[in-house]
C-alpha cells in the first residue's frame, strides 16, 4: 500500500468542509419531505468522509519508523510529519498557531545568540594565546598553527594576512589548473594562464589594482573577486605582448592581436555597466589604461575611467573601514583598489593632459600593504626579450608599487597647482609652489630604496624594468616642473632662474635617454611598458629646443635622433607613440632641425614586426650622451657644473621662445601627448 501524503489528507478534509457546508445550506433552505430526504443523503456523505478521513490518519504499523521515499518536499508522506503536542493544545485551545511559531523562533534566537558569544570568546582567546606561544616559542610554531587550523582558526601569514592567501596562493594555481577548475571563458588554459603570467609579471600599476590570491583562488569557485569580464580586460591588455598568431584578427598584424578578447568585454558590460562592483571597476580601469596607450581612443578611455571612478566612490572605497571591522583579505583587496585607482588616475592624466578625479586629501588610507609575499618573488621576463640571460633577481612588486604611489602624489600636486587653469595666478606663490615640489622630488630620490635606484647605487641595485620607469616618471616630473619656469609669465623671463631650469631640463632628459640606454643592454626597447615611451617623448621636446641652439653636431642631436627612433619603434604596440612621433616632427620642423632620412627609423601602426630594423634594438655606445651619467657613477645633482659647462653658450631667449611655441598654440598638454 502506497503511504498516504499530507495532500491526501488535506483533500479528505476539504470533501469534510464541503459536506458540512451542504448539510448547513439544506437545514437553512428547509422546504419539506425533498430537503429532508436530500439531507440524510448528504449526511451519510459527510459520515462515509469522516471514515475516509480517520482511514487515512491512522498509520499502519507497517509503516512506522519507515525511511522516507517520497522525493516531493512539498508533498511528504504523512508518516514523516511530527506536530509539537504544544500546537495541538494551541487549537485546542482556539489559539493562533504562529503565536507559538513566533515565540518558538524568539526562544531559538536567544539560544543561538548565547552559544555564539560562547564560541566567539573561546576562539578569540585561542587565537590570542596562538599569538603569544608563537611569539614565546617559536619553536613550537608549526604546531600551533596546526591546532589553530584544525580548531577553525586562520593561520596568518606575514603582518596578519590569511596565510592561504599569501603563501598557498601560488600553490593551487597549478592544482586548480590541472584539475580544470579555473574558468577561462572558452581560452585555450594554456594560453590563458600564459597571457596571465604576463600581466602579473608585466604591469605595474594596473596590475596592482588586482590581489592576485583572491582572484586566482575565485577564479576557480566563482568567488567574489573574479568575473569574466575583468578576465577578457587582462586578456585585451597582455595580447598585444603575446607572439601567439591564433590571438590575432589577422596573424599578420601585430596591432588585432587580441580583438576578439575586446569583443567579449563589451558584450559582457552591457550587463555589468549599472552595477557598481568590485571586479567591474578593475576591467573598466584596466581597459581605460590600454584604450589610450595601444589604441588611442581617448574619449573611450576617459568614458570608462570615469564611470570607474563613480563606481569607486559609490562603493566606499575611497574610505578604509576600521581594521577590526574586516577580514584581513578584505583590507588588503579595499587597499590595492584604492591606490590603484589612484595611480591609474594620476598616470592616465598625465598622459592625456587633463585634471585628476581623485584626490589624496579624500583618500583615508596609508601605504603600509599587509601582504609582501609577491616583494621577493623572482623577476619573470617574459615579454621584456630580455637581451642576455640574466641571474634570478627579486621583482620587488611591492616597494616599487609603494614609491610609484608615493611619487604620484606629487603628479597630483604638478597637475593642479602647476598646469591646472584655476591654478594660483601669484608670482610669488607659483615660484613657492614650485620649491616645494622640487624639495618633494628630492626628498623622495632620497628616500628611494638603494635596490631600485641603479643610477645612484649601482653596486646594490639591479634595472628593473619597472624601476627603469620608476626613474624616468622621476625626471619627467623635473622637466614638468621646470619648464614654466623657462618660459616665464607673460614673456618675463628670469634669466638666472631660465638658466638654472634649462640646465635641470637638460640634466633630465639626458638621465631618461641614460636610462633607455641602460635598458637596451637588459631588455628590449621595442617591448618596453608605454611609460618609458611617454618619458621618451618628454625628452625628446627637451633635446629638440638644445639642437635647435646647438647644432646638429653635438651630442644632444644624437639624443634627439635616438629618442624619435624609440617611438617610431614603439608605435608597433603603442599608437599613442605614434601621435607622440607626429608631435615630434611638427615640432621639429618648426624649429627648423634637419634630421636626415638614414637617420631615422620609420614604420607604421599596422606594420609587422618585421618592417622595424630591429626587434631587439641596442643603442650603441656612441649615442650615450657621452656617458655624462653612467651606471658605474652616481648620478649627478641636477644643474651641476657638468651640465652648465655645456650649456653655458646658449641663448636663453631663444630657448623660451622655442617652449614658448606650446603656449601660442593653447595646446601643451595636446603637444605631451
Amino acid at each position: 500500500m502506497a503511504p498516504v501524503t499530507l495532500k491526501t489528507v488535506d483533500d479528505d478534509l476539504k470533501d469534510v468542509i464541503q459536506h458540512l457546508f451542504e448539510i448547513q445550506s439544506a437545514v437553512h433552505g428547509y422546504l419539506g419531505p425533498e430537503t429532508q430526504q436530500e439531507l440524510v443523503r448528504k449526511i451519510k456523505n459527510l459520515t462515509l468522509a469522516l471514515s475516509t478521513l480517520s482511514t487515512h490518519t491512522q498509520l499502519p504499523p507497517t509503516q512506522e519508523n519507515q525511511p522516507e521515499t517520497n522525493t516531493d518536499p512539498s508533498n511528504p508522506s504523512l508518516a514523516s510529519i511530527q506536530l509539537p503536542p504544544e500546537i495541538i493544545d494551541y487549537v485546542d485551545s482556539a489559539r493562533n498557531p504562529d503565536i507559538y511559531t513566533r515565540e518558538f523562533v524568539e526562544l531559538v534566537q536567544r539560544g543561538n545568540q548565547d552559544l555564539r558569544g560562547k564560541r566567539e570568546a573561546f576562539a578569540s582567546f585561542r587565537d590570542v594565546l596562538a599569538r603569544e606561544m608563537r611569539s614565546a616559542m617559536p619553536e613550537c610554531r608549526g604546531e600551533v598553527d596546526r591546532v589553530v587550523a584544525a580548531t577553525g582558526g586562520a593561520v596568518d601569514g606575514p603582518d596578519g594576512v590569511p596565510g592561504a592567501a599569501a603563501t598557498s596562493g601560488g600553490q593551487l594555481e597549478p592544482l586548480n589548473l590541472a584539475a580544470g577548475k579555473l574558468d577561462f571563458d572558452g581560452v585555450d588554459p594554456e594560453a590563458g594562464m600564459h597571457l596571465l603570467s604576463i600581466y602579473w609579471s608585466r604591469q605595474l600599476y594596473t596590475a596592482q589594482i588586482i590581489y592576485r590570491p583572491a582572484f586566482m583562488r575565485d577564479m576557480a569557485c566563482e568567488g567574489p573577486y573574479f568575473s569574466k569580464l575583468l578576465l577578457n580586460a587582462i586578456f585585451f591588455v597582455t595580447s598585444k605582448h603575446c607572439d601567439r598568431p591564433e590571438l590575432r584578427s589577422d596573424p599578420n598584424d601585430i596591432t588585432t592581436a587580441g580583438w576578439k578578447f575586446r569583443q567579449r568585454f563589451t558584450q559582457l558590460l552591457r550587463d555589468c555597466f549599472d552595477k557598481s562592483e568590485i571586479t567591474t571597476l578593475q576591467a573598466l580601469l584596466i581597459m581605460s589604461n590600454a584604450l589610450f596607450s595601444r589604441c588611442d581612443e581617448r574619449s573611450l578611455s576617459w568614458l570608462y575611467a570615469g564611470n570607474a571612478f563613480n563606481m569607486f566612490i559609490d562603493l566606499g572605497l575611497h574610505v578604509l573601514p576600521a581594521v577590526d571591522s574586516i577580514s584581513a583579505e578584505e583590507l588588503e583587496i579595499r587597499k590595492r583598489v584604492l591606490w590603484g585607482a589612484y595611480l591609474i588616475d594620476k598616470i592616465q592624466c598625465l598622459f592625456q593632459g587633463r585634471p585628476p578625479l581623485l584626490n589624496r586629501v579624500n583618500l583615508r588610507a596609508s601605504l603600509d600593504f599587509l601582504d609582501d609575499y609577491d616583494e621577493l618573488e623572482p623577476f619573470q621576463g617574459i615579454t621584456y626579450m630580455t637581451t642576455k640571460p640574466r641571474e634570478v633577481i627579486p621583482s620587488m612588486n611591492v616597494s616599487l608599487l609603494t614609491n610609484l604611489c608615493k611619487l604620484t602624489t606629487i603628479v597630483e600636486r604638478v597637475l593642479r597647482e602647476i598646469y591646472s587653469e584655476s591654478r594660483e595666478s601669484n608670482l610669488v606663490h607659483r615660484a613657492n609652489i614650485s620649491e616645494e615640489i622640487k624639495s618633494q622630488l628630492r626628498i623622495w630620490r632620497q628616500s628611494l630604496p638603494d635596490q631600485l635606484d641603479y643610477l645612484s647605487f649601482p653596486d646594490q641595485a639591479v634595472l628593473l624594468p619597472q624601476s627603469a620607469c620608476l626613474l624616468a616618471l622621476f625626471n619627467v616630473l623635473i622637466i614638468l616642473v621646470h619648464r614654466p619656469l623657462i618660459i616665464g609669465h607673460d614673456g618675463i623671463t628670469n634669466s638666472t632662474t631660465a638658466h638654472e631650469s634649462v640646465n635641470a631640463c637638460t640634466a633630465a632628459a639626458n638621465q631618461i635617454v641614460q636610462i633607455l640606454h641602460d635598458y637596451s643592454q637588459h631588455f628590449s626597447l621595442s617591448s618596453a611598458p608605454y611609460m618609458l615611451s611617454y618619458a621618451t617623448y618628454i625628452s625628446a621636446t627637451v633635446h629638440a629646443r638644445i639642437v635647435a641652439q646647438k647644432g646638429s653636431n653635438s651630442t644632444v642631436f644624437q639624443s634627439l635622433v635616438l629618442c624619435r627612433n624609440i617611438l617610431c619603434e614603439h608605435t608597433r604596440l603603442y599608437s599613442a607613440a605614434e601621435k607622440a612621433r607626429e608631435n615630434l616632427d611638427k615640432l621639429i620642423f618648426h624649429l627648423g632641425i634637419s634630421v636626415a632620412d638614414d637617420n631615422q627609423h620609420t614604420g607604421t601602426p599596422g606594420s609587422s614586426a618585421g618592417n622595424f630594423p630591429n626587434e631587439h634594438m641596442v643603442i650603441d655606445e656612441s649615442i650615450n650622451v657621452a656617458r655624462e651619467i653612467s651606471v658605474a657613477d652616481p648620478a649627478p645633482e641636477l644643474g651641476s657644473s657638468l651640465m652648465s659647462l655645456e650649456l653655458s653658450d646658449l641663448d636663453l631667449e631663444a630657448i623660451a621662445q622655442g617652449f614658448q611655441v606650446d603656449v601660442e598654440s593653447h595646446s601643451f598638454w595636446n603637444s605631451l601627448v
